[in-house]
C-alpha cells in the first residue's frame, strides 16, 4: 500500500476526515469493525485523509499490562487490514494511550496522531460540566464530606463497608443507591463473538475492567463482614447537585482502581466546576495528571501521598487514612479549611472552563463530522 503522506504539515483545518468511529459500539464486534474499516481502506491516502477513532471507554487489562484488549483488538485489525497508522487520529482519556500502542508501532515514521484528553465528551454531557460550570453555589458547610458512590465496582463496595465499619458514615454522606450492589466476578458472563474474521483478538468480560485485587490479598478481609446494600441519605438530593452547598470536600470514587492508566470522568470534574475540594479513590498518578494540566490538589491541608502508590491495598488504606483524619477534625475547622481553600478551588474551575473552550471544544468541533455527511 502506498502512503502519500505529503511531508505536509497539516492543522486541524486541512483535516479530511474519511469516517469518525466510537470504539465502545465495537466492543465486542469487532468483525463489523473489520468491515467498516475495510470500505475505507484506499491504495493511497491524502496526505490529510484521516479516520478518527473516539476511545472513550474503559478497557479490561491483563493485570498491569499497559495495552488493553479493545486496543489489542482494534490494533491487530489495523494491521489485518494493512492501513497505515498515520491515517488514524485516536482522541482518548487514557492518559497514556502512546504506551498501550507501542507494541503495534513498527516504522516511527508510521505513528497515529494521539489526543490525550483530561477527558470525553461522554462526561462532558452526561455530567452537565457546561451546565455545573455556570452554577454558584453558596456553601452552608454542615458535614465533613459527601461521596456518591454510583455505579458497584470493588473499590466502592469496599469504601462503603470501611464508612460503615469504621463509623466514618457518622460524618461523611453517602449515597450507594443502585438496585444490585455486588462484587462483580471477572470471569463471570464472558463475551465471544461468533464468528472472528481477525485471528488473535482477545475477549473478556462486559466490564473490561481489572478489579481482581480485591481477591489477591487479605489486607482488606476485615472489611468482608459488613453487608453491602443500596443506601440513601436525605442530605443527598439525585436530582441536583445544590446539596453540595452543605460539603467542602467530595470523596471521588473513579471508575477505575486497579488501572495501569490514569482514566478520569464526569465524577472528578463535578466536584471541579462547583469548587469543591476532593480525596481521590483512582488510580495511582491521578493527582499528578491533573497537575500537569493545570489542576492544584490539596497536599497543603491533607497527606496525599496515596497518589504515588501502586499497590492498590495499600493505595486504599492510605485513602482510609486520610478520611480518618479528616472526619477528627471538629467541623468549624472544616469551614476555616473551605476559606483557606477557595484560591485553589476558584483556580481550579477556571482551568476546568478554560480547558473545555480553548482545548477542548475546538478539537471537538473539527473532528466531529455532522450526522448527514455521507464522506
Amino acid at each position: 500500500m502506498h502512503i502519500n503522506t505529503g511531508l505536509v504539515a497539516i492543522t486541524l483545518n486541512m483535516l479530511k476526515i474519511l469516517d469518525e468511529i466510537e470504539l465502545f459500539e465495537y466492543d465486542d464486534r469487532f468483525d463489523d469493525l473489520y468491515y467498516r474499516l475495510l470500505a475505507l481502506k484506499k491504495e493511497t491516502f491524502e496526505f490529510n485523509e484521516r479516520i478518527a477513532i473516539w476511545h472513550t471507554d474503559t478497557e479490561y487489562f491483563y493485570y498491569n499490562h499497559p495495552t488493553g484488549f479493545i486496543t489489542h483488538n482494534l490494533f491487530s485489525t489495523i494491521r489485518k487490514l494493512d492501513i497505515p497508522l498515520f491515517v488514524f487520529i485516536i482522541l482518548t482519556n487514557h492518559s497514556q494511550y502512546q504506551i498501550s500502542i507501542a507494541p503495534f508501532i513498527n516504522d516511527d515514521e508510521d505513528y497515529p496522531e494521539i489526543h490525550n484528553l483530561i477527558v470525553n465528551s461522554g462526561s462532558i454531557s452526561s455530567g452537565n460540566i457546561r451546565e455545573l460550570l455556570k452554577l454558584d453555589i453558596v456553601k452552608d458547610i454542615k458535614f465533613h464530606a459527601v461521596c456518591l458512590l454510583g455505579t458497584p465496582r470493588n473499590h466502592r463496595i469496599k469504601l462503603f463497608q470501611f464508612l460503615k465499619y469504621s463509623g466514618l458514615d457518622r460524618s461523611i454522606n453517602f449515597s450507594f443507591d443502585d438496585k444490585n450492589v455486588y462484587i462483580n466476578d471477572p470471569y463471570k458472563n464472558k463475551s465471544i463473538p461468533a464468528t472472528t474474521v481477525v485471528d488473535d483478538l482477545i475477549f473478556t468480560i462486559p466490564h473490561r475492567i481489572n478489579e481482581s485485587w480485591v481477591c489477591k490479598s487479605t489486607a482488606l478481609a476485615h472489611l468482608e463482614s459488613i453487608k453491602v446494600e443500596t443506601t440513601r441519605n436525605q442530605w443527598i438530593n439525585p436530582k441536583g447537585v445544590n446539596f453540595y452547598q452543605y460539603y467542602s470536600i467530595d470523596i471521588i470514587t473513579e471508575t477505575v482502581f486497579d488501572y495501569p492508566h490514569v482514566f478520569i470522568s464526569e465524577k472528578t470534574l463535578r466536584p471541579i466546576a462547583l469548587k469543591t475540594a476532593f480525596v481521590m479513590f483512582g488510580a495511582a498518578g491521578t493527582l499528578k495528571y491533573l497537575k500537569e494540566h493545570g489542576f492544584k490538589t490539596f497536599d497543603n491541608f491533607w497527606d496525599e501521598s496515596y497518589d504515588t502508590i501502586n499497590d492498590p491495598h495499600q493505595r486504599f488504606l492510605s485513602c482510609c487514612n486520610v478520611l480518618t483524619e479528616l472526619t477528627k477534625l471538629p467541623i468549624n475547622d472544616i469551614k476555616e479549611m473551605y476559606i483557606k481553600m477557595l484560591p485553589i478551588l476558584e483556580h481550579n474551575r477556571q482551568t476546568l472552563s478554560d480547558y473545555i473552550d480553548n482545548v477542548y471544544d475546538p478539537l471537538y468541533n473539527k473532528i466531529k463530522m455532522p450526522k448527514d455527511t455521507n464522506v
